[in-house]
């Protein structure tokens, strides 16, 4: 894929983090122009860092953290691809922020096949039976998942067309990330972890 230009890739950037360039308040301008700049035109990873940045206002206490850790990520020498999923995991690493099982949930999705579509009525399940959505099950239990995923849809984590949650896929970069976070985080090989998989 052909990397965005300069400009599209801020049009992209701020379209996701502020809703549109005109909303860019002034004392975050430069820390999310460089921000964009280090995503270096990849449209996913625009989009998932955007997302994850937006709604933040501290350019000290949430800005220009994130942007050192996409600095630090391209600073050592690395193969493409693993510096495209260290950029995509700091979004992910911010997933904690509105609830702490949507890392769980996220990594949740390696088990499925690629390019494979996935149900809501099949994954809530999962999620149920794994302990990932809190609750004695029922309807609550079916809304706390939906939420969930819808949460997973927001930050640009899982595709579905149109915003139908009821089904919707995962993007082969997002799963290909799901496996390198199992691997680099949990030490071990994803299908050793995944035990259905």
């Amino acid at each position: 894929m052909t990397p965005l230009l300069k400009e599209d890739s801020w049009s992209l950037f701020c379209l996701h983090a502020f809703r549109s360039p005109s909303n860019v308040p002034s004392e975050l301008k430069a820390l999310a122009q460089s921000m964009a700049e280090q995503c270096q035109g990849l449209p996913l990873a625009l989009k998932v860092i955007a997302r994850a940045m937006f709604g933040k206002t501290s350019p000290e206490l949430q800005w220009e953290p994130l942007l050192k850790k996409l600095r630090e990520s391209h600073m050592q020498e690395r193969i493409v691809e693993e510096e495209l999923y260290e950029g995509l995991k700091l979004g992910y690493d911010l997933l904690t922020e509105d609830d702490w099982h949507l890392k769980d949930c996220f990594l949740y999705f390696a088990a499925f096949p690629e390019d494979c579509q996935i149900y809501f009525e099949d994954i809530h399940k999962h999620w149920i039976g794994e302990g990932l959505v809190p609750g004695n099950g029922g309807d609550d239990c079916r809304a706390d998942a939906f939420s969930l995923l819808n949460k997973l849809w927001r930050q640009s984590f899982i595709e579905s067309e149109g915003g139908d949650l009821l089904r919707f896929n995962l993007h082969d970069v997002m799963r290909d990330l799901a496996f390198y976070i199992l691997e680099k985080d949990c030490g071990t090989p994803p299908a050793k972890q995944l035990y259905f998989y």
